[in-house]
């Protein structure tokens, strides 16, 4: 068997690589149903044209034994509940644990921070773990991951007993920093299974797994919020926490063991130096730096302006919440299949979603400039544009850095679609880190209309250097890319194959 992975480009609709057809014909005992669950789509398009840039998949000869589409799919699901679990403590940090802190002594500059801080760890860290996931093995850092994350929310519950300012400042910390890790670890791990076990499928998968992700927050606050009247600060922790780590246990047997070849490699630096990742990376970063202005603002906007009590304050973030929920697989859907006619297809729904982002912020806040009147209809549909915002976003992204990727001739492995993962988490973890921060400057300066009106403008702004950039790369870069499935080749043979649970050399 040969141990290096031999680099050729499709020449042609004739050329066979690792047994797959470039165009689409398959070899005896491939599972081709062209579902979101299949092992991926080869391609559509029995006429494909030469394409010297397009990478081969360079995925490795099968070993003895590889997964079955079934596995796979039943492999998906279980990951999903645990993503929905991972979301459900998550969920209570942002409405049970101000309070409590501030009751202990805390400010709300330290408070601030503090929640700052968990989304600046988990950026750093899912593009350090996506850079190494191929050598921690990919089914050890999902559930380790979870379960770092379990363990932080049942260390939030304790913590109430602490009586020191100063210890409760550090145990908070200290949970939350671990917390953060656990959570890169497990979204950067899941997001590159999806990618490599998926291949060509990615879009919609990954839009199933937003909806999960949104399912998590959505539920995970009502839920909390009985525990809460029942048990106190500390029962819910308790209880998602537990019920996460139950979970861990569970998927440890269930979830199946994935050949990451520590051999490959692949640095997030040969990603970086394609321009049009950094593009991508910047929209999705300012998408939600500028949204911040909604997470810090509305609540006050809502009591001052239109005198809602803080008991149906929650509401309008659920409308947010669910629209979200909703919109990701339909999203999804839409540029899975879109991408298979037209690859540049992702980049212009985040365009899109630029252009969204703007008439959002011009309703809640609203525009004085444009005489919107201070109508709560206007909120509730610009909350609701919020959520389909968040997905025409988040989920165009990841399919545009990962078609990128291939298109400039990376190879099309784990170590790849690893770093892609982790750049991924990272760019939206960073924005997050920054939306409180930007939010909190620009609502001081201007007012909370007018940092609306200051994001609007932001938005229309990224979404012209999108267009731009997109016309710029047809016309005098690289030209237009090819159909998505043309290259996007399936079968990923090495990443099926049973392993042990922590890839070793």
């Amino acid at each position: 068997m040969n141990t290096k992975d031999s680099k050729t480009y499709g020449s042609g609709t004739g050329d066979i690589e690792n047994g797959h057809s470039i165009n689409g014909s398959k070899k005896d005992g491939d599972d081709r149903s062209g579902s979101p669950f299949s092992d991926g789509s080869a391609s559509s398009a029995s006429s494909a044209k030469e394409f010297p840039s397009a990478p081969s998949t360079q995925r490795g000869e099968k070993e003895e034994q590889s997964l079955s589409g079934r596995t796979r799919r039943l492999a998906f699901l279980v990951e999903m509940v645990l993503i929905f679990a991972l979301y459900l403590p998550f969920a209570l940090l942002a409405p049970f644990y101000p309070p409590k802190a501030q009751d202990k002594g805390l400010s709300p500059f330290q408070v601030g921070l503090l929640l700052a801080l968990f989304a600046g760890v988990a950026s750093l860290f899912s593009i350090i773990i996506g850079q190494f996931l191929s050598h921690i093995g990919p089914k050890f850092a999902f559930v380790a991951g979870a379960f770092l994350v379990g363990g932080s929310s049942i260390l939030m519950a304790p913590q109430v007993q602490l009586t020191s300012e100063v210890e409760f400042f550090w145990f908070t910390l200290a949970t939350l920093f671990v917390w953060a890790i656990g959570h890169a670890a497990a979204n950067t791990s899941c997001t590159a299974m999806i990618s490599y076990n998926f291949p060509g499928n990615e879009a919609i998968l990954f839009g199933i797994m937003e909806s999960f992700i949104g399912l998590g927050f959505l539920l995970g606050g009502p839920i909390g919020s009985g525990f809460y009247r029942v048990g106190g600060y500390s029962l819910p922790f308790y209880v998602f926490g537990g019920f996460l780590v139950l979970l861990v246990v569970l998927n440890f047997f269930t979830v199946p063991s994935y050949n990451a070849r520590p051999r490959e490699k692949t640095s997030v630096l040969e990603l970086l130096r394609i321009p049009s990742v950094w593009t991508t990376c910047l929209a999705l970063t300012i998408t939600f730096g500028i949204l911040g202005i909604i997470t810090v603002g509305l609540a006050v906007h809502l009591t001052d302006t239109f005198e809602v009590k803080d008991a149906y304050a929650g509401f309008f973030w659920v409308l947010s919440g669910v629209f979200k929920t909703v919109s990701s697989t339909l999203i999804g859907t839409l540029t899975n299949k879109l991408v298979e006619t037209n690859s540049a297809a992702a980049r212009l729904i985040l365009i899109v979603g630029q252009i969204l982002g703007c008439i959002t912020l011009l309703f809640i806040g609203p525009s004085q400039t444009l005489h919107l009147p201070d109508k709560l209809a206007l909120v509730c549909i610009g909350l609701a544009l919020e959520g389909i915002v968040k997905s025409c976003v988040i989920v165009p992204s990841l399919v545009d850095v990962t078609v990128t990727a291939r298109w400039s001739g990376l190879p099309d492995n784990f170590a790849t679609q690893s770093i892609i993962a982790g750049l991924f988490w990272g760019a939206f973890s960073f924005g997050t880190f920054l939306g409180p921060l930007i939010g909190g400057a620009l609502i001081h300066q201007f007012g909370f209309s007018g940092a609306c009106n200051v994001g609007a403008v932001v938005f229309l702004i990224m979404g012209a250097i999108l267009s731009i950039y997109l016309a710029w790369e047809y016309r005098c870069g690289r030209g237009r890319r090819e159909a998505y499935r043309l290259f996007a080749i399936s079968g990923s043979d090495e990443l099926n194959d049973e392993v042990p649970l922590v890839a070793t050399k």
